[in-house]
């Protein structure tokens, strides 16, 4: 507890549906200030939070060593995730395989609500290009500007059981929609069409 403050900062119980609970409590009766928790490590060193179940664990580190966030397995070298910052891009985000020979694919899967989008976006400045799993319409969308660029409807609304439509991105309108098939030198270049 804390010197003029009525509820406690901190308090661990051991009395509910899981074995230990360690709680932070606000200690600002009003709410107006924000409550947080804080790992410092000394430089170079790693800031680490670790959940472990039995032999199994996962840890979230600030690994100072080579100043990556990472997501890590125990029993795994390889980290499940990683948010560096040394790279030639700003920040690189990588969801590795957590063995080096496996079965199973890796992946990132991203899943709305019925009827909701799922988007991926990136952007650049005042440019952004986004993927869009549209809920609504049941439709796949390559996007610029909030603009449609590249349209996949391969829901059972339509007559066909595919249809890709290619869209201008130009407002303007002064230059040519084209779709382009660019092969290796001395390979051929083909679009086909199959029945």
């Amino acid at each position: 507890t804390r010197s003029g403050v009525s509820t406690a900062v901190f308090s661990i119980d051991g009395s509910g549906s899981a074995d230990t609970v360690l709680s932070l409590h606000s200690a600002d009766s009003d709410g107006s200030i924000d409550s947080g928790m804080r790992i410092e490590a000394a430089t170079g060193r790693s800031a680490f939070v670790s959940f472990g179940e039995g032999r199994d664990s996962y840890v979230l580190s600030n690994d100072g060593s080579d100043d990556t966030f990472k997501l890590q397995r125990s029993g795994v070298s390889t980290p499940v995730l990683s948010v560096d910052g040394r790279t030639s891009a700003e920040t690189a985000v990588r969801v590795h395989s957590t063995a080096s020979q496996s079965s199973k694919d890796t992946a990132v899967r991203i899943e709305g609500a019925t009827g909701m989008n799922t988007r991926v976006v990136m952007s650049e400045g005042t440019d952004t290009y986004e993927f869009v799993n549209e809920g609504s319409s049941e439709k796949f969308f390559l996007r610029r500007n909030q603009r449609d660029v590249l349209e996949i409807d391969a829901a059972r609304k339509v007559r066909r059981d595919t249809k890709l439509t290619l869209h201008t991105a130009n407002d303007a309108g002064e230059h040519d929609t084209v779709l382009e098939v660019k092969a290796a030198t001395g390979q051929e270049a083909k679009l086909e069409l199959s029945q």
